[in-house]
């Protein structure tokens, strides 16, 4: 399903490999005194806070303070909170993995681009990318995220960053994310694009290449 042209494959990671529960995050933060806890918890219309976060202009200890400010409890400690955020990460199907290697292997160059801070990192590449005994790295010929560049989907500055580092050419790219204004921005560009559903298994649009 995917055309001949295409050499590089951009992955969004929450919400495309990473299955994601709002709901889930919601409940973990009422758990520990966080009674409005929806207010500021949304798949992509978070809290300023959290998106100063994934920009890297503040830190985790800098967002417990604003949740406990939100909170309006000061009882609150951070590990609590960054586990409490961390439950919005369900897991990472080990066969999207593979899939992921085997695109690798199969030649292509295969990208990460994601909104992401540094609270989720280390549960990703500690625990979720580990799963068959790799690393973050043994799937990805780089990850392009957010809190190490300064800029968020779907501003044309980060797709321009990764461009003008990887040396990709968008019209050979093909772009897979689960938000409509990433795809829409990430088309202007020039992106092949596909829009994941949430927890969907996408890997038959490249049944035709693998199989070869």
């Amino acid at each position: 399903m995917i055309c001949s042209s295409i050499k590089n494959i951009v992955f969004d990671i929450g919400g495309v490999l990473v299955d994601l529960d709002k709901d889930r995050c919601v409940e973990s933060f009422k758990s520990i005194g966080f009674e409005r806890a929806e207010s500021i918890i949304d798949y992509y219309s978070p809290a300023e806070f959290f998106k100063q976060l994934e920009l890297g202009n503040i830190d985790t200890k800098e967002v417990c303070q604003c949740i406990r400010r939100e909170a309006n409890n000061d009882n609150i400690a951070d590990i609590d909170i960054v586990n409490a955020y961390r439950s919005f990460l369900v897991s990472l199907p080990v066969y999207k993995l593979r899939l992921i290697k085997s695109l690798k292997d199969a030649g292509y160059m295969i990208y990460a681009l994601s909104n992401i801070n540094e609270i989720v990192m280390p549960l990703l590449t500690d625990d979720f990318f580990r799963q068959d005994g790799l690393t973050i790295d043994d799937y990805f010929h780089k990850s392009y995220l957010s809190y190490q560049m300064g800029a968020l989907k779907p501003t044309p500055e980060i797709y321009q960053m990764m461009i003008d580092d990887s040396g990709m050419v968008p019209s050979e790219t093909l772009f897979i994310d689960d938000s409509v204004a990433n795809i829409n921005a990430a088309q202007e560009l020039g992106f092949n694009v596909y829009l994941a559903a949430a927890q969907e298994d996408f890997s038959h649009i490249f049944d035709d290449i693998l199989k070869k």
